[in-house]
């Protein structure tokens, strides 16, 4: 079962203390995120292949506003990774880092 949008940036927001949000972003550690339907989603496809991220229900965009280092970078897309599964989501890092 689809968690509803507006649910999901909800738990995601409130499992990051100090988080700020407005609106369709949150705010946290340096970086805002906004969280969107994915307009290409399709539920077999996202199931096997190695771009199956492509057809994810949705896509969380996280973007530094401030001076961030990769460490920050990597423990924070860990915590949000971290999230998603909790609510049994599948998580594909989309990066310029490895983790």
């Amino acid at each position: 079962m689809l968690i509803d949008e507006h649910i999901l940036f909800d738990i995601i927001h409130r499992s990051l203390p100090g988080s700020e949000r407005s609106g369709g972003y949150v705010k946290y550690a340096n970086n805002v995120m906004t969280l969107y339907r994915n307009s290409f989603s399709n539920t077999e496809k996202a199931r096997t292949g190695p771009e199956a991220w492509m057809y994810y229900a949705y896509d969380l965009d996280v973007f530094p506003v401030e001076n961030v280092d990769l460490e920050n970078q990597k423990a924070l897309a860990k915590e949000l990774s971290a999230i998603v599964e909790k609510v049994n989501g599948i998580v594909d890092l989309v990066a310029e880092f490895d983790m």
